[in-house]
């Protein structure tokens, strides 16, 4: 056994030595335990699910921002590139005008041979400086829309740099779910071995128990109760015994017959009493006992009175040594007043003779 189970074990008391109450207490906090840490798992399972669906969109953020950084890059490439051929376009012209301007202009004027060679060169010299204020426009243009792409690429950068670390920071957070939930299905697993282990020796312990409970209820049965009562029991009627135990021959028929129990023969209507305190479990007329009355006296012994006349209790009732039960009646085979007793043991019929007081 590892130390920590062993130290476990100890802990909740259901080392071996330890009493039954105490393994019981102990087993009763393992089920607690592992309700509580069910509810932990089912907590970080949820959790768990919910990280790897925001880490799913993360990721999805991620290349969106991958993307709009490589298409932000190439278009601040192109316009670069674009930008510095405009900018040897534009030096040359502004060197032009330069020159121009130093009378140049004056001297295009002055060399026409006609006024419309006149007209001419001054319209062209208007476009060359038309054009030539164009390409300064649109070279203003591109380096306002390069500054603006510089800008909105530094925002990228930015934004995926702060993507990525949130993409980390949730897969840590997961990888420590997935981590804490690993050990609580350890520590569950741990916990029902120990409760199986525990279950196991607590049915031992009440195979034990029930063992002792028997042998006790013998002892019990020897020691005191009903059959401490044997020889000592009064009679349910008096008269004498005209019926006994076992097989004997019937005298009006001729045949052999079993009899569970023993017939008085009293005068008709006498008192019928209870030999021992026990419980009515049967209080009504039966096909060849007359009227019966069935007493459970508990550790398995019945006692029946028959062949009633009248009966006096009630089937639930208890009844005390010598409550009357009812009165003798006849014998339905001879037509005899006559009193019907019967003994078991464990629903077999014993001879109630040495059961009686002499």
């Amino acid at each position: 056994m590892m130390p920590r189970v062993a130290a476990t074990l100890f802990a909740l008391g259901l080392l071996v030595g330890a009493t039954p109450t105490a393994r019981a207490a102990g087993l009763t906090t393992l089920l607690r335990r592992e309700t509580s840490w069910l509810t932990t798992l089912e907590g970080l399972v949820g959790e768990a699910v919910r990280a790897e669906a925001e880490l799913t969109r993360l990721a999805r953020r991620q290349r969106l921002l991958d993307y709009e950084l490589k298409e932000a890059t190439r278009r601040a490439e192109a316009l670069e590139s674009r930008l510095r051929e405009r900018q040897k376009h534009v030096r040359s012209r502004v060197v032009g005008l330069y020159k121009l301007s130093r009378g140049r202009y004056l001297r295009l004027l002055v060399e026409s041979k006609s006024r419309r060679e006149l007209l001419l060169r001054a319209a062209a010299l208007r476009q060359v400086l038309r054009r030539d204020l164009g390409e300064l426009s649109l070279y203003q243009d591109e380096l306002a829309k390069l500054t603006k792409e510089k800008a909105r690429l530094a925002k990228a950068r930015a934004a995926q740099r702060a993507a990525r670390q949130a993409l980390l920071a949730r897969q840590r957070e997961l990888n420590q779910a997935r981590a804490g939930r690993r050990e609580l299905l350890r520590r569950l697993a741990r916990s029902r071995r120990l409760r199986q282990q525990v279950s196991g020796e607590l049915s031992k312990v009440q195979r034990l128990l029930l063992k002792r409970i028997h042998r006790l209820r013998k002892r019990v049965r020897h020691a005191g109760g009903f059959a401490a009562r044997k020889g000592r029991l009064p009679r349910p009627v008096g008269g004498p015994i005209v019926g006994r135990f076992g097989r004997a021959r019937d005298q009006r028929s001729g045949l052999s017959v079993l009899r569970s129990g023993i017939t008085f023969r009293p005068y008709r209507g006498v008192r019928v009493r209870a030999v021992h305190p026990g419980k009515v479990r049967l209080a009504q007329a039966l096909t060849g006992y007359g009227k019966l009355v069935l007493v459970d006296h508990g550790e398995g012994y019945y006692t029946a009175y028959g062949f009633l006349s009248e009966i006096s209790v009630k089937v639930g009732q208890r009844v005390r040594l010598g409550t009357v039960l009812g009165k003798s009646g006849e014998d339905p085979l001879t037509g005899r007043s006559a009193a019907y007793f019967e003994l078991r043991d464990q629903k077999t019929p014993v001879d109630p003779r040495p059961w009686l007081r002499r």
